[in-house]
């Protein structure tokens, strides 16, 4: 029993320093890459995705996001993926730079329709940056990160509509509880939805 017992806090404790924790205060590989500050903004794009997700539901958070997710090939048709452009850019406006420049980059998109075209300011991901070394980090001991982040690293971090993708074949696969999980989605489906401007 003492074995069992002591093989257990092993496991436990193993999980905790390969950032396999359930939230983000507590992952060691987040903490690597981020300052307590920017922790602190990384939960704030997490509420707001949290909240975005469960605006029109009633039921639990992981109710909510299985629901979402369920309906993301329509959204994806409609070209609306049901989050705030408004919320969103107050979301930007309220998280430091520091933050903002370890995920993300400013840059533009044509979107071409069959009569004109257009170009739009938009945000994609920093492909040499602090959030993906996070996210290469944190696939050695998640598969399905690993494999986000391989599908990231093959693109250049170049998130596109047509990766939702990736979310309608894995969602069943994502674990709603984490925290860290949830937030991979969450700055995977704001970027995208830049693209729906």
């Amino acid at each position: 029993m003492r074995i069992l017992s002591i093989l257990l806090i092993f496991l436990f404790f193993g999980n905790c320093n390969k950032g396999n924790s359930q939230n983000l205060e507590n992952d060691i590989l987040l903490k690597k890459y981020f300052n307590k500050n920017e922790i602190n903004d990384l939960k704030k794009i997490l509420l707001f995705f949290d909240e975005e997700i469960s605006k029109n539901c009633d039921d639990s958070l992981i109710s909510c996001y299985q629901t979402y997710f369920s309906n993301v090939a329509d959204y994806y048709k409609k070209r609306d993926l049901y989050i705030s452009k408004k919320r969103q850019l107050e979301l930007f406006n309220n998280i430091s730079e520091s933050t903002f420049n370890k995920i993300w980059r400013n840059s533009q998109s044509t979107i071409s329709t069959k009569t004109h075209s257009k170009t739009i300011d938009v945000i994609m991901l920093k492909y040499d940056s602090d959030y993906m070394n996070y996210l290469k980090e944190t696939g050695t001991s998640n598969l399905l990160v690993f494999k986000y982040s391989e599908m990231l690293n093959d693109m250049g971090a170049i998130i596109h509509a047509g990766m939702l993708v990736y979310y309608l074949f894995h969602a069943n696969d994502f674990d709603f509880n984490n925290e860290n999980e949830r937030l991979i989605m969450a700055i995977h489906y704001m970027t995208v939805s830049e693209e729906f401007k």
